[in-house]
Parts: structure tokens; sequence; C-alpha cells
């Protein structure tokens, strides 16, 4: 939305300690999406904050909004991926045409010494590929050990809504050690993919009120996004406009 009003909010929810990583994240991630160099020393703040997934959300942001000030015309600046997003980190420039480009964007992602703005450069350039190929190096991030790049690894599989990510977004959401910013988007990711009808089982069975609040409130959701996916209302939506 990009409303102006909200950022004195936003910077207030950066700074209080006592709301859970996941809403810290995204308003941290909400004021990059602004798109202005002037917030990079308000994030600056956080980059070496307590809370990892903050602190890792702002080295990205700074990382972001230092690569917009470089750029030289207002057309790259505005640009929104194909998915119709305002992504947090710009794809590769790389062309793949061929397995030596995809091998690239695959060790650039996968490497841990390398800055989280330039993998999640490559994770978006391999959702943009978005072949099983490409997928199953997506799948492998869930190996990583930061909660805040497996998470938005869940979140590109809610766009790609492929069938080849479903086990893997369903062994997330059943791991009670991983994070659960990662299991609320697996779970939203499975909502979007709705194409089994095993999702929707194991969306009910952890929507449940013995589950974790952010756990069983995004299983909600996405049930109701898996139901409204399958509706004769979204078919005739799909079929309508396409």
């Amino acid at each position: 939305m990009q409303h102006f009003s909200a950022i004195p909010t936003l910077i207030k929810i950066i700074e209080d300690c006592t709301q859970e990583a996941v809403v810290r994240h995204e308003a941290a991630e909400a004021l990059a999406a602004f798109r202005d160099p002037k917030f990079i020393e308000v994030l600056r703040r956080f980059t070496s904050s307590e809370c990892v997934e903050l602190a890792e959300t702002c080295k990205i942001a700074v990382d972001y909004l230092k690569w917009i000030s470089d750029l030289q015309s207002d057309q790259e600046k505005s640009s929104v991926s194909v998915f119709g997003t305002l992504d947090p980190a710009p794809p590769l420039d790389n062309k793949i045409d061929n397995a030596a480009g995809l091998d690239e964007i695959a060790r650039i992602f996968m490497d841990t010494n390398q800055p989280l703005f330039s993998r999640y450069r490559a994770m978006f350039s391999l959702r943009n590929i978005g072949t099983r190929e490409a997928v199953e190096v997506l799948i492998e991030g869930f190996k990583d050990s930061s909660a805040l790049f497996k998470h938005e690894i869940a979140f590109v599989f809610g766009q790609l809504q492929s069938e080849y990510a479903v086990q893997s977004l369903m062994n997330v959401l059943r791991d009670d050690t991983e994070h659960p910013m990662v299991r609320h988007e697996a779970a939203e990711a499975l909502g979007a993919i709705a194409s089994r009808k095993e999702i929707y089982t194991l969306l009910k069975e952890f929507s449940a009120s013995h589950h974790p609040r952010i756990i069983r409130e995004s299983c909600h959701v996405a049930l109701d996004m898996y139901e409204y996916g399958k509706s004769e209302e979204f078919e005739y939506t799909l079929n309508h406009f396409s």
C-alpha cells in the first residue's frame, strides 16, 4: 500500500521488543518496501538486534535500499515481480538458458557465506524460473539454520503453487521444533496450493486449539484459502478472466 501515514507506526513496532519476531519482521520489511534510502539509518539500528529474525530482516532491507539508491533509471526502481509483488530483494540479473546458469544461482542460494540479500536474490530468481529443478533447489533451503530464510522459501512456494513443494511444506508444518514463523508461512502456502485432500486434513489438524496460536490461526486462514480455491466462485473467476 505504501501509505506514508503508516511509517511512524511501523517504526514503533520495529522498536517494540515485546512484539513477536514475525510482527517486527513484517514491519521492517514494510518500511523497506517504501523503497526510500532515507530509511537506511532507521533500519541499520536494528541489524544487531537480539531478535535474530529482525536483525536479518534489517540487514536485507539495508542492502535492498542501497541497491535502490544505486539504480540509475526510474523504470528500474519501479519494477514489480511477475507475481505482482514488491519483493524484499530483486532477482539476480542472470539469464537462465542452461543448466550451468541454474547451478550458479543454486550455488549462491545455498552459500551461507553470501550476504542474505544475495541469497534472497537467488531465491527470487529460482522462483521466477519455476521449474521442477528450481523447486528442488528451493526445498534444499529448508535445511538452512535461518528461520527468516526458510519462511521466505515457504512464501515463495505459496506464490508458485507448485505440487512439487507440497510434501516439504507438510513436513515443515508438522515439525514442532521448527520456528513458528516458518510453520506459519508453510501453512499459508499449503492453503494457496490446495491441490490435495490431505492438505485440508493436515490444516484442519493443526487448526485445533492445543496448537500454538500463530500456527492454528495460520491454518484457519489457510483453510479459508483452500476452500475458496476449490469453490465454484473461484473457478468462475479463473475461467471468466483467463
